[in-house]
Parts: structure tokens; C-alpha cells; sequence
């Protein structure tokens, strides 16, 4: 759930966000525990298995020619999810 919160934008903390915390509170070593308490979720910490469906995801949006069996039931599967997770933010975010 934490992935999707992050492919939608919630609750993420961006670079510029971070380069602001950073700049407030001018020590790496303050910032890290400050990082690793704060709520938010940096983009990089998504799930090497997400960017696996994110990438798939660009690649069928570009018109790859995935076959059948090109990919796994498990890859089909989640990469429907995520599409329809995606589709779900979209209407949302544009009413």
C-alpha cells in the first residue's frame, strides 16, 4: 500500500522537499535521523518489485508487443492492479 501512496504522490517526500529540510536543519547527520523518523516516504524506497510493474506499465503504454506468455500470470496480474490503481488516481484526480 506504502508503493501506491508513493505512485500517487501521497505522503512522499521529494527532492525538493528534502533539499529544504536540509538547508533548515544543516547537519547530514540531524537530517538522516530526522529522514527516518519523518512520516514521509522517500520516491527511491519503492519496491524493486513496483518499478518492475511501472516499467512493464511504460512499455505497454508505449505499444511493446508483449505476447501471451511474454510474462508471467503473477507480472499479468499485478501489472492489471496497478493499472487499475492508476485509472482510479486519474479519476480522482481529474473529478
Amino acid at each position: 500500500m506504502a508503493d501506491i501512496e508513493v505512485l500517487f504522490g501521497l505522503n512522499v517526500c521529494n527532492p525538493d522537499e528534502e533539499e529544504k529540510c536540509r538547508q533548515e536543519i544543516g547537519n547530514e547527520e540531524l537530517l538522516k535521523w530526522s529522514c527516518e523518523k519523518c512520516e514521509k516516504k522517500k520516491v527511491d524506497s519503492i519496491h524493486p518489485w513496483t518499478n518492475h510493474l511501472l516499467v512493464l506499465r511504460r512499455l505497454v503504454l508505449a505499444g511493446y508487443p508483449f505476447k501471451r506468455n511474454d510474462l508471467s500470470i503473477q507480472e499479468w496480474l499485478d501489472l492489471g492492479f496497478l493499472n487499475e490503481a492508476m485509472a482510479i488516481r486519474m479519476k480522482i484526480s481529474h473529478g
